[in-house]
């Protein structure tokens, strides 16, 4: 089912899921480890296309961290030339085996694509409530869902699809102009 464009979109950038706060645009390296109980910082860059511009990202990225609805969650605070402008949150259940020199190259995440796919509908249903129905996004899989709701100002997706060591992550991208 999608949602025509032409409707008034109830979601704005600048207005985060409720279930993120008190994670908030620009936050302070202490309020995401109270928010997200992270144990891990990670500072990266790498080019992603945003709105169709390929741009070079700074990322600080808090692993091993919690996050209401997703449970075990990476954080990724992205900046463009000083700008917040995008948050990632991805489940990130690998097992810890994964990491180990001889870990296996297939099954590292601890839980399944089942689980995960009821994970994923909590979400929705939690963004539906905030911003009403989604677009849903065509894949070439029905076991890789994809919603979006879109603003002038931005975009919010979420999605479960499969990830690094082969396994299933839900992901939820919020970007803005």
């Amino acid at each position: 089912m999608q949602t025509p464009l032409a409707a008034a979109p109830t979601f704005e950038p600048d207005d985060l899921p409720s279930f993120v706060a008190p994670l908030k645009w620009a936050p302070s390296r202490d309020e995401v480890l109270a928010q997200s109980g992270g144990s891990r910082i990670e500072n990266n860059n790498y080019s992603a296309e945003y709105f169709g511009k390929l741009i070079r990202v700074d990322a600080q990225i808090f692993t091993e961290s919690g996050m209401p609805l997703f449970g075990e969650a990476q954080i990724t605070l992205e900046r463009f030339e000083g700008r917040h402008i995008g948050i990632r949150i991805n489940t990130t259940d690998l097992d810890s085996r994964c990491w180990d020199d001889e870990a296996p190259i297939k099954g590292c995440r601890k839980d399944d694509r089942n689980r995960l796919h009821q994970t994923f509908l909590k979400i929705k249903s939690a963004l539906e409530k905030q911003y009403g129905p989604g677009i849903v996004q065509r894949s070439s899989s029905d076991r890789e869902p994809s919603v979006q709701w879109r603003a002038q100002s931005g975009h919010l997706m979420l999605f479960l699809n499969r990830e690094e060591f082969d396994g299933w992550t839900i992901g939820l991208w919020i970007a803005r102009r």
